[in-house]
């Protein structure tokens, strides 16, 4: 085994080590911390408000961003002379605005709306009813923004081909794209890859601890594995059928 190797390892081990060390304190922490008396004295309406009053507030923060966001870009397109390539490129940016408050947005809306109707029971009916309203609104608005701001690309770069609303819209997309872009796709998508890597290990950690902390059981282990095998397995699996 060369220096450097042996180096490595040793760095591996210790990290290893003083990990075990970290995880047994936590451990023995929660062992000692009654959590049940922490959770029962948070009543279930009060969650349901929390999370009612959370959803509400991201989506009056975030609907007027995207919006705006777009009316930006769709003003920018309008006056454009045609020739200007730095005022396109000026363009392009701020049509990025639009496409990833819509992403973020889209998460948000499922998994708020998921956490409020946990507490349905607790909450009054009208909140129930503003739930469902936020979470359809929200998936419109999520799909339209996109959708136009797609359009304005395209009076941009007429060569590009594919609609939001079609299920095969990224591939169509990509199929229009020249090489230079699908090298930004590529580079984009692995360090999302690598990022999704790093999260599942911090969700699985934060999982594996709840189960014992918490008691929330071996389901929310169980969802992180799950999302991390089939990232992991479709990685390769691509990576198999490119070397072909």
């Amino acid at each position: 085994m060369k220096k450097d190797e042996r180096k490595l390892l040793l760095i591996l081990l210790g990290t290893i080590l003083v990990c075990y060390h970290v995880g047994y304190g936590v451990g023995r922490l929660i062992g000692k911390v009654d959590t049940s008396a922490l959770l029962e004295s948070i009543s279930g309406e009060t969650s349901g408000l929390i999370f009612s009053i959370l959803y509400a507030v991201v989506w009056l923060v975030g609907i007027p961003l995207m919006i705006i966001g777009y009316c930006k870009a769709k003003k920018a397109v309008d006056k454009w002379d045609g020739e200007n390539e730095d005022e396109l490129d000026n363009i392009e940016k701020l049509m990025n605005s639009p496409m990833i408050s819509s992403s973020i947005l889209m998460i948000l809306n499922i998994c708020l709306f998921s956490c409020t109707l946990y507490f349905v029971d607790t909450l009054p009916n009208l909140n129930i009813i503003l739930t469902f309203a936020l979470l359809i609104t929200g998936m419109i608005l999520c799909t339209v923004v996109p959708k136009l701001t797609v359009d304005l690309e395209k009076r941009l770069n007429p060569e590009k081909e594919g609609s939001v609303l079609d299920f095969h819209f990224e591939q169509q997309w990509m199929n229009s794209s020249d090489e230079a872009q699908k090298l930004i796709v590529y580079k984009s998508g692995y360090a999302g890859y690598k990022a999704g890597n790093f999260a599942c290990m911090i969700m699985w950690l934060i999982s594996f601890v709840s189960g014992f902390a918490f008691h929330t059981g071996i389901m929310p282990t169980i969802c992180v594995c799950a999302i991390w095998l089939v990232m992991v397995i479709a990685n390769v699996r691509e990576n198999v059928k490119l070397e072909k």
